[in-house]
């Protein structure tokens, strides 16, 4: 399957509220693509959103060693107030 068929379902899932129902999914489709950036950023914003910082932090590093232009475009969000983890953020400069 198609790694955006398990973010689109993973999406609606977190609209549903059943954060632990994406997560699931998220990290069986990772289980089998590890190294897949997309896979990872969204798995880590839905432990942002489950309030496991750590582990987003963790999937966002692991997207951002397969991935490098991740950095960049997270870079340009984060300047427009966009960042994918919301703006409940108490990481230090």
């Amino acid at each position: 399957m198609n790694e955006n068929i398990f973010i689109q379902m993973a999406t609606t899932l977190e609209e549903q509220g059943k954060l632990q129902d994406a997560l699931t999914m998220l990290s069986s489709a990772l289980a089998s693509n590890p190294d897949n950036a997309d896979l990872r950023l969204a798995r880590g914003r839905i432990y942002m959103k489950m309030g496991n910082k750590e582990a987003a932090l963790f999937d966002a590093k692991k997207a951002a060693e397969s991935k490098p232009e991740i950095i960049q475009n997270a870079e340009g969000r984060m300047q427009n107030a966009e960042f994918p983890f919301g703006a409940d953020n108490d990481a230090q400069p």
